[in-house]
């Protein structure tokens, strides 16, 4: 017979019968067992380090149950070999954390890293970009594209836009038709993999340099 030394415990064979104040009965602890029913508060304290182990010998997946009313609540627990999920059943909201980032209820969740802004900064392309030319966005993120332009001293008005050609096909980001004398700005957001373009100076009889300025919010 085994000998165990435990608070308000009896023993049989081997086999626990009752943990007094603790309202378990836990079966044979020399067997493996399916099932450990706790019918009651059960209080598990520690110094540190780790406290309960969940381990699965065979299969994909390992997950526990929390109940209220006999009804499942809410679920935890390793799926399809690399995701963590929890689930809350009663307000119908499902965290999954998998090799391919963070997702709500099946919609990606963006880290800090990956929110538009961070990490562009403002830069002066002026002297690099020029009108009528198209460009690609080949960062990862959206650009900010902001572009003035003027035709001072005439008596001439004239058109400029930003032209965009994305998965939606190829639309106008910014336009204005300008009257004589006036000073513009224009501005929009390019989508990653799309092609820009700025268009000015149509309505004048002679070509000027039409950009005066051209920034860029870029990676």
């Amino acid at each position: 017979m085994t000998a165990i030394v435990f608070p308000h415990v009896c023993c049989n064979g081997g086999i626990i019968t009752d943990l007094s104040g603790y309202g378990c009965i836990p079966g044979n602890l020399g067997l493996p067992e399916d099932k450990f029913n706790v019918n009651g508060q059960l209080d598990v304290e520690s110094n540190g380090g780790r406290v309960n182990t969940l381990k699965a010998t065979a299969g994909t997946s390992v997950y526990q149950e929390l109940y209220l009313q006999a009804a499942l609540a809410a679920w935890w627990g390793i799926i399809n070999s690399n995701e963590l999920v929890l689930e809350n059943r009663v307000a119908g909201k499902k965290l999954i954390i998998g090799p391919d980032g963070f997702k709500i209820d099946g919609k990606n969740i963006a880290t800090t890293d990956q929110l538009f802004g961070v990490g562009q900064t403002y830069k002066n392309l002026t002297s690099s970009r020029q009108n009528k030319v198209w460009y690609t966005n080949t960062d990862s993120k959206p650009r900010i594209i902001h572009v003035e332009s003027n035709r001072t001293g005439t008596q001439y008005p004239f058109s400029i836009d930003i032209q965009i050609i994305d998965t939606g096909g190829q639309n106008r980001g910014d336009y204005r038709w300008t009257a004589a004398d006036e000073v513009v700005s224009l501005t929009a957001t390019i989508p990653p993999g799309a092609r820009y373009s700025v268009n000015g100076g149509w309505g004048q009889p002679t070509e000027w340099v039409v950009i005066n300025s051209w920034l860029e919010m870029s990676l």
